[in-house]
This record gives structure tokens, sequence and C-alpha cells, in this order.
């Protein structure tokens, strides 16, 4: 058994390392799914440790996620640190080390079976290390680790692992009620690792194959009753999976530009390429989309045909010599096994890097494994022992520089696409991503619209992404062209390819507010809510649509419910909404408190400050420092225009403002002001004089 020295060294060493490597992990930015599995999504924003906040978080939308555990974990990094990044990296981090941890014990473990201890138990401590450092440093697992939302698969992976080292601590014990306590703990991480993320759900299997390699040893009568358990574990487990999930959907390749046929054809391609980018992990081979061909058949192209039949090959060699090599065999049955349900016939996306986390973790035992077995067959020749340490620590350390290289494109949304378009120039995702951040940049946004159109005519994505670039290029239109004619039939094209697109609904109902036509604007809006139901910033719209109708009282309940939704003080834009109900009421101190709260968030708007100059003129004799004030901070904002030409602007723009500034009323009061402190800087002139 491992001594307390060794184990401590194993656990402190790795921690450190991966400290190291991930210290600039932590304050990488939100990404791509990040916004509305988790900024967006008012489930996860636990402002309160209760009951009713803890289900809430398991729901996306009103229904219950596909993987809930892994949104509560989320609720309680906003109930913790709201949405500030930090928390979320420092869990994802933690997660990795546990399941690090866990890993190594698993293999030091395992490899100290009777089955295997002969021929590994004295190497056990150094294999197992080995291939756990080399697993944990590896760069492609930073996907997994640094993308945040892609907890979903490394606590997964960690429950995965918990799991099958308590099944082994269980299944051991020499006491029954130790054997007990680890099956339930075994049963509690599997059912947490498949609502975290569903590729858990191999576990079973896993365990079962586990169980007949290594414990109850390979002969025709084990075998053939582990067939058995595993036909009718795999026939529940497909009871269950189709009740949870709708056939219909798992088949649906309508948004793909591939074939269900091209999928199958093309995965055990992607197999091979996943070794080799786990074996060979440089930097400029690491990115969100891999430009992987599809295999149009087993000639197109011809390393088609050649993966299927290694593939098939491997499998048949890992069977054959299970019986004298059962380690090695299961290694590579489990890294196939892990890969089958993402890369079968279930339409999503045909490569992911995150997707290796799982399966990797048996892989590198192979690796440490030989080197291992290098070193000691070498044992003669010290100088060729040395050569081989350096190589491997030159290997690990390469891995943990490039982890810590990768880890900085994660650090702002632009360098993450910008680096994703410039290795896979061929995928259009990639230049929708690029050209999104471009439109929010006033300097960048006409490169935006370009990045937009290279999408369309690289045309290489799910045609849903097609609906992504129709409603960039809108945004263009209707933000830096303020043009909604040529807005519109891009929106319209998004919700022909993509009916369920949200952004285009939300941004027609926009369009149709500039043009005066609230009614419409008000469909489109209620179209876009029924879709995404969790969105603050939809109800926030449809209330400003439903005040310039004149629905003042649905209007502040839309605002209301925005905010609940949120449940984050920052939250400011219902605010003017609430505001302007109740000056609308008469109330005008409720008016002028909520404007106030607004304007703590954008003192520098100088929308809200007019509206605080009417609201101070009110009441001028209790607020006159404060209305003196404001309107100095307007003169200060206008900027060169002057007051007339601000009032103008602000009248062009009236359709999309719940206030709107009236010249009549307020340019009054600010002459007034300008007055009192011009007479009152003559009266101190003539006071100093």
């Amino acid at each position: 058994m491992i001594n307390k020295r060794e184990r401590n060294f194993a656990v402190a060493s790795l921690i450190i390392i991966l400290a190291l490597i991930y210290s600039n992990s932590f304050n990488c930015a939100w990404l791509f799914d990040d916004t509305i599995n988790i900024m967006y999504n008012g489930n996860v924003h636990m402002k309160w440790f209760s009951l009713p906040e803890i289900i809430k978080s398991f729901h996306f939308g009103d229904n219950i996620a596909n993987r809930p555990f892994a949104y509560f974990t989320f609720a309680l990094n906003y109930f913790v640190g709201e949405l500030n990044v930090v928390g979320y990296h420092i869990v994802n981090f933690i997660i990795h080390c546990i399941t690090s941890i866990f890993l190594f014990l698993l293999i030091y473990k395992t490899l100290k079976l009777p089955i295997l201890n002969e021929e590994y138990g004295n190497k056990a401590y150094h294999i197992a290390l080995l291939a756990t450092f080399c697993w944990a440093t590896n760069p492609v697992q930073t996907m997994a680790v640094t993308y945040i939302v892609q907890r979903m698969t490394s606590l997964s992976g960690m429950f995965y692992i918990i799991a099958m080292f308590c099944y082994l601590k269980g299944r051991i014990s020499q006491h029954l009620f130790h054997s007990i306590i680890f099956f339930i703990l075994c049963f509690i991480c599997g059912v947490l690792a498949v609502t975290t993320k569903e590729i858990a759900a191999t576990l079973p299997i896993t365990i079962i194959l586990y169980d007949l390699f290594f414990i109850q040893g390979i002969n025709n009568k084990n075998v053939n009753r582990t067939i058995k358990i595993l036909f009718y574990v795999i026939s529940g487990s497909l009871i269950i999976f189709f009740k949870c999930f709708k056939f219909s959907d798992l088949l649906d390749y309508s948004a793909w530009i591939f074939t269900m046929k091209e999928k199958l054809l093309t995965e055990p391609r992607v197999f091979f390429y996943y070794i080799s980018l786990l074996l060979y992990p440089l930097e400029h081979r690491l990115m969100l989309d891999h430009d992987i061909p599809i295999s149009k058949g087993l000639m197109d192209p011809w390393t088609t045909l050649l993966a299927i039949s290694s593939l098939i090959t491997i499998i048949i060699l890992s069977l054959i010599f299970s019986r004298k090599k059962p380690f090695l065999s299961f290694c590579i049955i489990y890294f196939f096994l892990n890969h089958l349900i993402e890369g079968s016939f279930i339409a999503i996306d045909i490569a992911f890097e995150h997707r290796n986390y799982i399966p990797s973790m048996f892989l590198f035992p192979l690796i440490a494994i030989f080197i291992i077995y290098v070193i000691d067959y070498f044992a003669y020749r010290k100088s060729i022992q040395l050569v081989m340490a350096f190589g491997i620590t030159l290997f690990i350390a390469s891995n943990a520089h490039s982890t810590y290289t990768r880890n900085e494109i994660f650090s702002t949304a632009k360098l993450f696409w910008w680096d994703s378009a410039e290795k896979s120039p061929n995928i259009s995702r990639c230049h929708i991503g690029l050209g999104g951040i471009y439109l929010g940049e006033e300097e960048n946004a006409r490169k935006g619209l370009v990045e937009m159109y290279l999408a369309l005519n690289l045309r290489h994505f799910a045609y849903k992404q097609i609906a992504s670039c129709h409603v960039n290029i809108a945004t263009y239109y209707l933000n830096v062209k303020k043009d909604e004619d040529r807005a519109l039939p891009h929106l319209f094209e998004a919700i022909k390819v993509r009916p369920s697109m949200v952004s285009a609904y939300n941004n027609i109902a926009l369009a149709m507010i500039n043009k005066g036509y609230f009614n419409i604007a008000s469909l489109y809006m209620q179209i876009a809510i029924d879709y995404m139901p969790v969105d603050a910033e939809l109800f926030t719209s449809y209330a400003q649509i439903l005040f310039k109708k004149g629905d003042i009282d649905n209007a502040v309940k839309n605002a209301v419910h925005a905010m609940n939704i949120m449940k984050n003080e920052n939250y400011y834009r219902p605010y003017a909404v609430i505001a302007e109900f109740y000056k609308a009421k008469g109330d005008y101190d409720t008016a002028l408190y909520y404007w106030e709260k607004y304007f703590k968030y954008e003192p520098l708007n100088i929308h809200v400050n007019l509206a605080l100059v009417e609201l101070y003129a009110k009441d001028k004799k209790k607020n006159n420092a404060k209305l003196i004030n404001t309107v100095g901070a307007i003169l200060a904002l206008k900027g060169d225009k002057s007051i007339k030409e601000l009032f103008d602007i602000k009248e062009k723009e009236k359709n999309n403002l719940v206030y709107v500034p009236e010249k009549k009323v307020l340019l009054p009061i600010i002459e007034e002001v300008l007055r009192e402190l011009s007479s009152q800087a003559k009266l101190n002139i003539a006071k100093s004089s």
C-alpha cells in the first residue's frame, strides 16, 4: 500500500504544479456559451440559499435542465460572488485538482490489485504519478477547466472518477459495512456525474468492465455472466435515455451541414485525431473549432476507411489480449467507450477538445507504462536513464508551458475569437464570434460586418449559425447605420432559418420601435419571451414597449419581473420604467428615488441627468443644490452641442426612450438655473470688489 509520505508528495506536487500553470486563468473572461448558461440565465442567479431557489437553479427556462447539478453549482457561485469570474474559475480549478488526485489514487490502487500486482505492483506509484501529471497538465484540458461553462464536463469527470474509486474500495473492502458505504457513495457520485453531464451515462458499463478485467478476472464463465449483466444495464440505460430525451431531437440533422451517415463515418478519424492532439498538444493545434473534413464515403477521404479498419482492429486486439494484458486492453477500450456518446449518431458538433477530459484519463497510463519500462530496461546504462528522465521532465514542462500560454487566450473574448478565427479561417462560427466582438466596438464595426459576410460566404457551420450571421449583420445596420429597412430583411431571414432565434425577434421589435410601430414591436417581443422566458433583458424591453403603448401598469409589472429574474441590484435598466410609472401617477418622490438609483450606475448618462433635472425642479426648494449640480453636469456632458441641439437629438430618439425630455419643460428650468448662477456670480464679484 502507498505510504503517507508518497501520497502527500503526490497530492502536494499535483496541486502546486497545477496552481502554477493555471495561475493566469482566474481572471479569464466570460466566453461563448457562458452568456446564455450563466450570465443571462436568471435561474442560477441565487440571492438567497433556500429550497425554492435551489429547485429553481435546476431549471433552464421553465423546464428541468438536462444538467441540473451543473447549474446548481453555477447558482452557488453566483450566491457567493455574483458574476465575478474569479470565483467560477477557482471552483473549476479545485474540481480539476480533486479529479487529478482521485485519478492518481485509482490508477495506483488498480495496479496493486492481485491480477495486476505481479506485473505492475512495484512500479504502480511511478506509473500512477507520471500518468496523472501527463493528464492533468495537458493543455487540451484547458477547454474543460478554463472555459467556465465546461465545468459541466470537468465536474462530471470528477464524479465519474470518484465513483470508480468508491466502487473499487467497496469491492475490495473486507468489512461489509465499509463496502455498503462505498457502494452508496459510488451510486451518489454516479447520479451526480450524469446529472452534471449526460456523457457519464457510460459509467455503469465502465464499472462492469473494470470489475471483469481487474477483480473477477477474464475467463469464459465471468465473460458470459458479464455479457448478460451488460445486456440488462445497456437496455435499462437506453430506456431511461430515450425517456429523458426526444429521439427525434437526437436525430435532427436539419441544422447541420452533415448527415448522420457522414458523422458516423467521420468520427473514427476524429478519435485518432484526438489521440494525436493529446500526445502532441502544441499551442497552435489547440482551438475552439477544429476544421476536420467531413467523410462523404469510405474513400472520401481515403483515411476514413483506414480509421474505421484501424479502430475495429484495435478493439478486436484489445479483446483478444485482454487475458494476458488486461490493463492495456481496458485503457484502450475505456478511451473509445467514453467517446461513444458524443461520437455516435447524436446530432451534435463533430469535434471539441473538452470531450477528451474523461476518455483521456486512462490513456496516459499506457504512455507512463512504456516510459517506466524503457527506463527499467536501460537500468545498466545510467546515461540513457538520465536522458529518459530529462525527456519526461521536458515533456511535462512543455505541456505545462503550453497550458499556461493557452490560458492567456481565454483572457478576453476578443482574443479568444481572434485566435479561433486565425487557426480555423474556414469555419464560419469563428468569424461570427469575432465579428460579434467587432460590432460592439464603434471603431471596428465595419470589420464586424466584413467578418459576418465572410462567415456567410464560407458556409462552414451548423445551419442555425446562418441565423446568427443575419442577426449580427442586422445589428450593424440598426446600431451603426440606423437603417431599419436594410436590417429587417436579415432579421426575417434569420427566423426563417431558425424559428427559435430569440435575438432576431428582439431586434425586429427594436426596429419596429424605431419606426414607431409599437403594437407590432410588442408582438415580436412576446414571441422572443416565449422562447426565452428567463431573459431579463427581454422583459425590460417589453416593459419599455408597453410603456410607449400607454399600458403603464403592465409595463411596470414586466419591469419588476425583469428585476426578479436577475435578482441583482446592479441590473438597473428597469428603473427607468418604474420611475416613469410613479411619475405618471404623480408620485414624484418615488420616481426621483428610482432615477437616482439609475444615476448611481450611469452618472455620465446625459439622459438620466435630464430626467433628474425635471424631477428636482418639482421641489426646487428641497433639491436646489442637486438641481444646480445636475445642470452643471449636463453642460459638461453635452460637449460642443448647444442645449437646443441636444433636445433635437433626443426628439429623434423619442421612440426608444421611456422618458422623453421635452424642450418646453426643461429648457426654461435650465435657463433659470443658469440665470441664477450668473446672478450669484455677479453678486460674488461685487462683494469681492
